[in-house]
């Protein structure tokens, strides 16, 4: 930016800094998951995140969050688990044990990254839970290794595709009319497990 050299970021944002930017709001999404489990029945919600200053991260959390409050829900803290962003698969199976064995056990999880759900439901395949009966689940975004599960994932799908036009659009019309920056926030679908 110092040197006059055009750029965008995709996917992540610094509040601070006047670039151009294309992603999704990760708020809007991460309400539309706290929406969506709580329309299913879900009473004993519980979230997995990650302990970050990563604002694309905190607006997952504050999504979510609101959405349980709006609904007129608090979500004490003892559903609330957080690990380090290089989290090893342990940590991750740890959080969900604690949400599970709580004082108030979850019936339904959101995994704030598609990490995280994969870490997730290797360790949920190899409890005696049934999936959605027992213990529905909701993540933002997915990856191959969620096709593996014998559940269907309900999930936040980000327009990847779009996302990378958006950007190299953007890109293209700074180089050439210096356009100054933009922000474009995507919309996400989420999409329900059949």
């Amino acid at each position: 930016q110092d040197s006059g050299i055009p750029l965008v970021l995709i996917d992540r944002y610094f509040p601070t800094l006047d670039v151009s930017y294309v992603g999704v709001n990760n708020y809007e999404a991460a309400y539309q998951c706290a929406v969506h489990l709580m329309e299913t029945g879900r009473k004993k919600i519980g979230m997995v995140g990650f302990k970050t200053n990563l604002l694309h991260l905190q607006d997952r959390k504050k999504g979510f969050l609101k959405a349980m409050k709006d609904n007129g829900r608090t979500l004490p803290k003892s559903q609330i688990r957080e690990v380090q962003l290089d989290a090893a698969k342990e940590e991750v199976e740890e959080s969900i044990q604690q949400l599970l064995q709580g004082p108030v056990p979850v019936d339904a999880l959101f995994f704030a990254s598609n990490k995280l759900s994969t870490f997730g439901l290797k360790y949920i395949n190899r409890l005696a839970l049934r999936v959605p009966t027992d213990l529905a689940l909701c993540s933002f975004d997915q990856s191959d290794a969620t096709e593996l599960f014998y559940a269907p994932l309900t999930h936040i799908r980000q327009p990847l595709h779009e996302i990378g036009q958006q950007a190299v659009q953007l890109l293209l019309q700074d180089m050439s009319k210096g356009t100054g920056s933009k922000q474009l926030h995507l919309p996400a679908e989420l999409v329900v497990a059949q």
